[in-house]
Formats: structure tokens, C-alpha cells, sequence
């Protein structure tokens, strides 16, 4: 099985636990923890999901073992993970990416008050000016709080979303990453979407 496949049908996260995938997560245990120990328990839990009481108690012992860590020993185990983490990058589903946006936004709006988005350069003129000939309103930085996203601008009486684009978002990796975003927004809220590009 795939990563790919992995990431776009996880029977894991659905609840269906197919048995190829197990073992194929059992060789993964068996390769990373040398201790039999260790390995009987992190098997015993594929497929399973610790309850909120067991979830609670290992959190309060992590954050009790991070506190009792010098300063030393902080920095020596943050490098060792930021090397694990890039020669074993991690599939995000799209699930994961949409709870993370949301919540990086939420905190920004408990802790500012608001979520402020940096505007383009020419962001706020091009709108005005498309609000002037169109004869509506537009909304600017408008949050779309179920998707974590925030838009440039949006009019309510047409129902379209107005995103100005700048030079970087003619990377090939961008381009991929603003018709996901686009796909999404306009899947949830069915509304029109125009692109309005200052190169």
C-alpha cells in the first residue's frame, strides 16, 4: 500500500480497519522499536484510540517530564526531533490541514481581538476600484471560519469571492495549493470565484 493510498483512504482514521494496513503498520513497530516491550505495546493499540481520561494523564506526564528538562537537554531533544521530522515527513490529510488552519486562526483571534491578514500591495485599490464599477459591496478579508481560510475580499448580493494574486502565486507548488483552497471555498459556500492577478 501507498503512500498515497495511505493518505487519501486511511481505513485508520475511518474507523475500518483494514487488515493489509495493519500489518503493514505492524512492520513499521517492529522496525522502529528494538525493545519487544515496547513494540507488544504500540501493536496492541493499532486500531484502537485512547480515552479522554488516559489522554489527559499522558499529556500532565509529558508536560511534567518537559519541565524537569534543563535548558540543555530541551535544546538537545527539540534538534533530535526536528531531524526525525524531516527524514520522516508527515502526510497531512486534508481533515488535518483544515483543523490546523482553524486553529492557528482562532488563536490569533482570542489573542489579537481580530485576524489582521497582511494585504497585497495593490489589494485595496484593485478592490475599490471593482467595487466602484460593479456598484456593490465588498467585504474585505472576509473569514471563512469552517474552512480556517481568509479571502481578499467577498460580495454577499453575488455570492462571489474576490482574491487578488500576486508574482509568487505563479509557483508551480502555489498553483496546486490556491486550487485546493479554491475547490474547498467554493464547494462549502457554492459561490463564484474570481481571480484578479497583479504581476
Amino acid at each position: 500500500m501507498t503512500q498515497k493510498n495511505l493518505q487519501d483512504n486511511n481505513p485508520w482514521r475511518k474507523g475500518n480497519y483494514d487488515e493489509e494496513w495493519k500489518e503493514e503498520v505492524y512492520e513499521k513497530v517492529r522496525k522502529t522499536y528494538k525493545n519487544p516491550e515496547i513494540r507488544k505495546k504500540c501493536a496492541s493499540m493499532i486500531g484502537k484510540t485512547h480515552s479522554e481520561k488516559t489522554k489527559k494523564i499522558q499529556s500532565e506526564k509529558r508536560k511534567q517530564w518537559w519541565n524537569n528538562l534543563t535548558d540543555n537537554e530541551r535544546e538537545k531533544y527539540s534538534k533530535k526531533m526536528s531531524k526525525i521530522r524531516l527524514d520522516n515527513p508527515r502526510i497531512m490529510t486534508d481533515e488535518t490541514r483544515k483543523k490546523h488552519r482553524i486553529g492557528i486562526l482562532k488563536h490569533i483571534e482570542e489573542t489579537n481581538g481580530a485576524v489582521c491578514p497582511i494585504m497585497g500591495k495593490n489589494e485595496e485599490k484593485i478592490l475599490d476600484e471593482k467595487q466602484r464599477k460593479l456598484g456593490v459591496d465588498i467585504e474585505r478579508n472576509f473569514h471563512i471560519k469552517k474552512l480556517g481560510y481568509v479571502v481578499d475580499g467577498y460580495c454577499k448580493e453575488t455570492n462571489t469571492i474576490y482574491e487578488v494574486y500576486e508574482k509568487y502565486h505563479t509557483g508551480y507548488k502555489q498553483k496546486g495549493k490556491d486550487k485546493r483552497r479554491k475547490n474547498e471555498i467554493q464547494k462549502l459556500l457554492n459561490c463564484n470565484f474570481e481571480i484578479i492577478w497583479d504581476l
